[in-house]
């Protein structure tokens, strides 16, 4: 018998109306359910006594809900509180699954829908699969540049099979958010997994407005080692986002660990209409929001 394929897609989100409206619509026909947690993780952000989004994400998603959700497939959770750190919060979305695929989805990411339709066929086909790694683009400054090179490249765990017993046990350290796959490798050490390059995860992390770059670069800053605050400190991190271009070797992070290549390839469908879609830099404009 074919199992069943129900995934359960979690994002924490805090500021993400940059995004998250293309983000839902690539996954909400593929999700058996979207579990949103909002709110603030302190190693993070600076605390303000603002708990929750304070741009227009909240009414994004909740027109995006009225317009689109007849299935009644988000479930959407603000909370009144700080949280000490990422993996408390992502735990919260996890005591919500129902499905029994996990993926992990952030704001800022989009995909195709053929692509995941390949993670369903790889699902369904072999029962003992556990793991799924792919590739992310990662996208700078606006939609026609890509970063390449080093840790840029590394495959990233965004998918497993679901077991109640899963959660997040500490904070990741540069590129996502956990560990979890620490977890889901030390309580089943016996596992399979497999490397799908034709899977591509496209974020733009890096392709957002400047004040939301800000945001991001001071999150660096919290959760970085005191070597990384001390480049932050210095200005090498806000000086690399102002000057990196085509041509040119840096990282946000560290130096020389990366390179800007100009993006040749098709974007997933669910960008369409998305205003930076022609921006050459968005790194010099304004941005109004978003929530029609």
């Amino acid at each position: 018998m074919i199992p069943m394929f129900k995934p359960s897609v979690i994002m924490t989100i805090y500021n993400e109306e940059e995004y998250i409206e293309y983000a839902l619509k690539s996954i909400y026909d593929w999700a058996w359910e979207i579990i949103i947690v909002e709110g603030v993780v302190e190693n993070m952000f600076k605390v303000t006594g603002e708990y929750q989004s304070t741009d227009n994400t909240a009414s994004i998603i909740n027109k995006f809900i009225k317009k689109y959700d007849k299935e009644g497939k988000i479930k959407y959770t603000r909370f009144n509180r700080t949280f000490k750190d990422k993996r408390e919060l992502q735990n919260e979305a996890c005591s919500k699954i129902t499905g029994n695929i996990f993926f992990k989805l952030d704001g800022d990411e989009v995909y195709k829908k053929e692509h995941l339709e390949l993670l369903k066929r790889a699902y369904v086909e072999d029962p003992n699969l556990d793991l799924i790694y792919f590739t992310t683009l990662n996208f700078w400054t606006s939609f026609k540049l890509v970063t390449k090179g080093m840790s840029w490249d590394a495959p990233h765990f965004k998918i497993c099979r679901w077991h109640p017993w899963l959660r997040y046990i500490k904070d990741h350290s540069t590129l996502y958010d956990s560990k979890l796959q620490t977890e889901y490798i030390w309580r089943r050490p016996v596992y399979k997994s497999i490397f799908m390059p034709s899977v591509v995860n496209y974020h733009f992390g890096w392709a957002k407005r400047p004040s939301n770059i800000t945001n991001k670069l001071q999150f660096v800053k919290n959760r970085s080692s005191d070597g990384r605050k001390d480049m932050y400190d210095k200005g090498v991190v806000q000086s690399t986002y102002t000057t990196w271009n085509p041509g040119k070797w840096a990282n946000p992070y560290e130096s020389n660990t990366g390179f800007v290549f100009p993006f040749y390839g098709t974007l997933p469908e669910a960008l369409k209409g998305h205003p930076y879609m022609d921006v050459k830099d968005v790194r010099k404009i304004k941005w109004n929001g978003r929530a029609d």
